[in-house]
């Protein structure tokens, strides 16, 4: 290189540190600012009804504070919506790397890993939110759901028991567990109404596959796919005449691919 190609390039070096170094500068005067801006793209993009739109206004508010969790949590929640518990996951370990305070992001991540069958995991964060929280009833409801991927019925009753009380998601997985089981339950030990009904609705019919397909319908509806779609398969597999004409369950159970 030539004595005048090195002076330009030394030139151009000492621009480009000096607008990187105003830049920084700004960055840095700018943060409260930057902090208040990343809140309302935040507070935003929950009041809005397009995923586009609040994927879009959660990346600005991520760009304006790549260090805040909030972003990362809200995105990881909306890609646990759509089922992308694989991108879900990734959000949520770095909204915890940010913010090891807020319980609901151990809960939605210990979610994540258990619809992704990623138990071990889904036990190690479990655990970290129940020393951040350990009277939170939710610990009980994730347990119970843990067990239930690992076939635990027994141990899964255990766990969500004690607080069945608490909310009718509890109450419903207790419901469903019992049944399970085959334990006898009254409709006055039902404290809420969606589950009274439900109850009516298994003990009023006599038959068979019918109570079998309610069943698999609710643990669907509560989330559980594999359960839910597993016992569907083997009440259409062991009554396929029967099964031919519940039209509603055939529509209901269509995401199962029977």
């Amino acid at each position: 290189m030539t004595k005048e190609g090195k002076e330009k390039l030394k030139r151009v070096l000492k621009v480009l540190v000096f607008v990187i170094v105003f830049l920084l500068l700004i960055w840095i005067v700018l943060r409260p600012f930057r902090h208040e801006w990343s809140k309302y793209f935040v507070e935003k993009a929950k009041t809005e009804t397009q995923t586009s739109t609040k994927v879009a206004l959660l990346y600005r508010a991520k760009f304006l504070t790549p260090l805040s969790y909030s972003p990362y949590f809200e995105l990881g929640k909306i890609d646990f919506q759509n089922e992308n518990y694989q991108k879900a996951e990734k959000y949520f370990s770095w909204a915890l790397r940010f913010c090891k305070s807020d319980i609901q992001v151990y809960f939605w991540f210990t979610s994540a890993l258990i619809n992704e069958e990623k138990i071990d995991q889904a036990k190690g964060i479990l655990e970290k939110a129940e020393i951040t929280d350990p009277n939170n009833p939710e610990i009980k409801f994730l347990k119970t759901r843990i067990e239930l991927a690992q076939n635990n019925w027994f141990k899964a009753l255990t766990e969500i028991a004690p607080v069945k009380n608490r909310e009718e998601k509890y109450e419903t997985y207790w419901l469903l567990i019992m049944i399970e089981r085959q334990k006898s339950v009254k409709i006055e030990e039902v404290r809420f109404s969606v589950n009274k009904s439900f109850l009516a609705e298994f003990l009023g019919s006599e038959n068979s596959v019918y109570k079998n397909a309610l069943v698999a319908d609710q643990w669907i509806k509560l989330g559980e796919k594999k359960i839910g779609c597993s016992q569907a398969k083997q009440v259409k597999n062991k009554n396929p005449t029967i099964w031919s004409k519940l039209k509603t369950w055939q529509q209901e159970f269509s995401q199962c691919n029977l």
